[in-house]
């Protein structure tokens, strides 16, 4: 419900939003060397997947989104993409008009070690030389490792942080004033202390309360 919808509703440093625009913008102007793929990493809870789907969709791009995590082996993953990369918008088709697609790799670092293969095949779907110009990527990771390293080192790498307790509070009484929901300076301290900074988190506490009727 309180999820960012707009560019300006996310929850992350200026420099942060600016990098990840900047890559955006120089996709869509073809500009020359720019790479094909935004690579997002942080703890989860932060509105990574969030962050990937708010820009993809501010740029009119049709997101599909995968679970890496979910498409564990080389030939699952190659049968997901293509059976994506096959479909038609038939919405845009009976409207005139032609959306590309942006896809989303989420949780890559989900990919068990045992399975290079897997991380094999998305590297070779994002980076294959002449394929996949119209499409950009996001690659979403918790953790970073040297198996997902080489998607790494040929994206825009952009580090999302946790933010501190002020922004969170703001979060709090945002929530708060929608919900009409009266929590005590106090209690909104020890949800922030009981977050452990993690946006997510930090809500499922909230609703929790409100359900609670506490």
């Amino acid at each position: 419900k309180y999820r960012p919808t707009t560019l300006d509703d996310l929850i992350i440093s200026s420099e942060s939003k600016n990098t990840i625009k900047s890559w955006i913008k120089d996709f869509k102007d073809k500009k020359k060397k720019c790479k094909n793929c935004l690579f997002l990493h942080g703890s989860p809870g932060l509105g990574k997947t969030t962050i990937a789907n708010v820009i993809l969709n501010h740029y009119n791009y049709d997101v599909i989104e995968l679970n890496a995590s979910e498409v564990r082996n080389q030939k699952l993953l190659k049968e997901r993409f293509n059976k994506i990369n096959s479909n038609i918008n038939i919405v845009d088709c009976m409207c005139m008009k032609k959306k590309h697609m942006g896809i989303i790799f989420d949780e890559i670092d989900g990919v068990s070690s045992g399975e290079k293969s897997g991380i094999s095949e998305i590297s070779n779907i994002i980076f294959e030389k002449g394929v996949n110009r119209n499409t950009p990527f996001i690659c979403i990771s918790n953790t970073l490792s040297k198996k997902i390293d080489t998607i790494k080192k040929k994206s825009v790498y952009v580090k999302i942080n946790k933010q501190n307790k002020k922004v969170l509070k703001k979060i709090i009484d945002k929530i708060c004033k929608g919900e009409n929901l009266k929590l005590s300076e106090e209690i909104k301290a020890l949800i922030i202390s009981n977050s452990n900074l993690d946006i997510r988190r930090l809500i499922n506490i909230i609703e929790f309360l409100f359900n609670s009727k506490i």
